[in-house]
């Protein structure tokens, strides 16, 4: 589960959790994507506004999604692009980065 997942799940708009976490929208979004990374401040602000143990947004947690770009991001730069390759790497990336 992902940060959009959550925050829907929960019926909370990304303009909502902006204004908490003191950023825009438009910041907000790339976060959800994992195009930004979330500070420690707003890892732990928006934990508890979800009401989720702070460990779901450490490195390999239900939520970063900017780790996972970033592993995913080394693997391809490793193996290569290839789609078989691509919906593997997918695959162990879903299998061993859940949170149990």
């Amino acid at each position: 589960m992902n940060i959009k997942e959550l925050r829907k799940s929960r019926g909370i708009s990304q303009k909502f959790l902006a204004s908490e976490l003191g950023i825009t929208r438009q910041w907000f979004a790339k976060l959800e994507t994992g195009d930004k990374e979330m500070s420690k401040l707003q890892k732990e602000k928006l934990a508890k506004i979800l009401n989720l143990p702070i460990e779901v947004f450490k490195k390999g947690g239900i939520v970063d999604v900017w780790y996972r770009k970033r592993v995913q991001s080394k693997i391809f730069e490793f193996f290569g692009e290839e789609k078989w390759k691509i919906n593997l790497i997918k695959q162990i990336l879903r299998e061993y980065t859940k949170v149990y």
